[in-house]
């Protein structure tokens, strides 16, 4: 029993702490979530948005009381239902390392709002699909553009070391170089990343050049 006190003790006492990032402080947060992904312009006909995922670390410096800015490194797999000739439930995937830097705005307590650019480098790309009742992967990276640039705006929520944030990336630059449409290659103009992301995420306090993995203030 005494055991067992101990420990929720301990539960209630960790509960009650929370990473709160002062001026000066640095901190890093791995994050992890969902990604929704489609493509816009005027070429940007048949295909629908998919859900991929999107994980990383983020790195931000509190360089005032309520403005920071922060870096990550992140990799997005980034889907889009295609329509594509002598497929069925075909899909593009494309996985992207991806470099955010941004400037953030800490509205009120724990809420912040943000705004930056973003480059992305294209690993790899796949057409996915079912063809006489066999799923093919044919890998169209070469067909791509292995450089993106996007434009991000976001907004966070924090509470006990856990952050929640949504961001929408409005990419700069076109997708495709030529595209595989069924067995022929067609030139591709207009077509841009338009993506959604929806992630969680732990954050840790380093006090200046000292690490701190938790900053303790209780309420």
């Amino acid at each position: 029993m005494k055991r067992i006190l101990l420990a929720a003790a301990l539960l209630l006492s960790f509960m009650g702490v929370f990473a709160q990032a002062e001026e000066g402080d640095y901190t890093w947060q791995p994050r992890f979530g969902l990604s929704y992904s489609d493509f816009r312009g005027s070429d940007a006909k048949g295909y629908t948005p998919r859900i991929g995922f999107i994980g990383g670390i983020d790195f931000e410096y509190q360089a005032y009381e309520k403005w920071s800015t922060s870096g990550a490194i992140l990799f997005n797999s980034q889907c889009v239902n295609a329509d594509v000739a002598d497929y069925s439930n075909s899909f593009i995937r494309m996985n992207y390392l991806q470099v955010p830097v941004l400037v953030n705005y800490y509205a009120a307590k724990g809420l912040a709002v943000k705004a930056g650019l973003q480059l992305s480098y294209l690993l790899n790309a796949k057409v996915c699909g079912k063809k006489d009742g066999r799923t093919e992967k044919v890998g169209i990276t070469d067909r791509c553009n292995r450089i993106d640039i996007a434009i991000p705006i976001g907004v966070s929520y924090e509470y006990r070391n856990f952050v929640v944030e949504a961001r929408y990336n409005a990419g700069l630059l076109k997708v495709f170089d030529k595209f595989f449409m069924g067995s022929s290659l067609q030139p591709v103009e207009k077509i841009y990343n338009s993506n959604f992301s929806l992630t969680i995420g732990y954050k840790f306090v380093m006090s200046g050049s000292e690490y701190d993995p938790i900053k303790v203030t209780t309420f």
